[in-house]
């Protein structure tokens, strides 16, 4: 959807962890990579992360995507493209924020 939409940000409000286990569809840490395949198994595509931001009440991660069709033998610079992933990391569960959190939400968007 990223790519369909041409998206250029991504902000994500949940938590990344549930009955303390960890779940992030992105890579969380520098130079790490996650692979993903198409539903229609003809795209294959890579996630990395270039670079990591942390603030008081967000995570700004570089995030670069590439896809690749899989007849292709190289992934040309037309099929890359770089967003940023915040993710708003101080919504309290079951309630929602408050004060200085609530500002800081205001300000990612």
């Amino acid at each position: 959807m990223i790519v369909q939409q041409d998206v250029s940000q991504v902000i994500a409000l949940n938590e990344t962890s549930l009955s303390g286990s960890f779940k992030a569809y992105y890579p969380i840490t520098p130079d790490e990579t996650k692979y993903f395949h198409s539903p229609d198994a003809l795209t294959e595509i890579s996630v990395k992360c270039d670079a990591i931001e942390q603030t008081d009440f967000s995570t700004i991660r570089t995030l670069t995507i590439m896809y690749q069709y899989q007849n292709k033998d190289e992934p040309d610079v037309a099929n890359m493209r770089t967003i940023k992933h915040i993710h708003y990391n101080h919504w309290p569960d079951f309630d929602v924020p408050e004060g200085e959190a609530v500002e800081a939400l205001y300000n990612i968007a």
